[in-house]
């Protein structure tokens, strides 16, 4: 009678849902037939995952940009633009130079330090100056890609002691962070694109 009685109680836990799924650290369970219960659960073979659709490669070509080829407006750097006055004459001489980036905007990179860089885009339709969302000293050994054509942005460089790739479009606005990869240690970073 008695064993019947102390049966059921672990026959109940060994029959519970919670046991369905195996815990993370069986050997943190006290009652003996369970944390073999929890072990056998634990060594199942599990299911096979899902298939998922491939991940379609980024390239420049999937974001294309409308083509400008007017004259060059420069920042006047009164309004919004004020705030970039300091690197005005940096910001200049890259828009003089015409669009490289997004069909209308140019990309402006200068170096602030070893290893650090600024970068700005400036629009060469209307004047106006943006920021960029990586550079500076956090930032080390940035390595911009772009295209005149795209407004797609690959960027490579130095956070902490780890490599990192990152993947950013031009919205007409400001820009989005598509994707962001760690790619190694910091090694990574010094050989090719």
């Amino acid at each position: 009678m008695i064993r019947t009685l102390l049966a059921a109680p672990v026959l109940a836990v060994l029959a519970s849902p919670a046991l369905a799924t195996p815990a993370t650290d069986c050997r943190a369970i006290q009652d003996s037939l369970v944390r073999l219960r929890c072990y056998d659960g634990a060594m199942a073979p599990k299911p096979a995952p899902a298939p998922q659709a491939p991940v379609k490669a980024t390239s420049f070509g999937d974001y294309p940009a409308r083509p400008y080829s007017g004259p060059t407006r420069l920042p006047t750097f009164t309004g919004p633009t004020k705030q970039y006055a300091t690197f005005r004459t940096r910001i200049r001489e890259g828009m003089r130079g015409g669009p490289n980036f997004g069909g209308h905007l140019a990309v402006i990179q200068f170096g602030c330090g070893t290893g650090c860089s600024v970068v700005m885009v400036g629009d060469v339709e209307t004047g106006a100056v943006h920021g960029f969302p990586l550079g500076g000293e956090d930032v080390q050994g940035l390595d911009l890609d772009y295209r005149r054509d795209s407004d797609l942005v690959l960027a490579r460089f130095q956070d902490g002691e780890r490599c990192v790739s990152a993947r950013y479009r031009w919205t007409g606005t400001g820009f989005e962070r598509l994707s962001r990869k760690d790619i190694g240690d910091e090694e990574a970073c010094r050989g090719p694109s």
